[in-house]
């Protein structure tokens, strides 16, 4: 299991420390890959990318079966959003690690 951090830069702050091996996909283009043409060629195009530059590729905002179906068999293996789980507060997730009662698994 892999942890994803997602960074901001703010003012002057200089993040060129961090290793980024990560390509997110951003929800806009997941939003319509069932149905619109260009984002589903969007998507595939970021996918291949990632690959070729040996990074791994996450979608964001995955709310069907249908989308992370299109995603899986694009290639896409990392997947967030309310398909998966809403939001949790920290304390939450941590009971769910500890507890192996968690909502974390595979349902594609």
């Amino acid at each position: 299991m892999g942890l994803f951090t997602q960074h901001r830069a703010v003012g002057n702050r200089d993040f060129s420390n961090i290793r980024d091996d990560s390509i997110k996909i951003d929800r806009s283009f997941i939003r319509g890959i069932t149905t619109n043409l260009e984002d589903a060629s969007i998507a595939a195009m970021i996918i291949s990318l990632a690959h070729s530059l040996s990074l791994k590729v996450i979608a964001e905002g995955v709310e069907t079966l249908r989308q992370a179906a299109v995603l899986q068999n694009k290639g896409c293996a990392e997947m967030q959003g309310y398909y998966f789980s809403p939001p949790l507060p920290a304390r939450t997730l941590t009971t769910l690690f500890i507890t192996g009662n968690g909502i974390i698994a595979t349902r594609v």
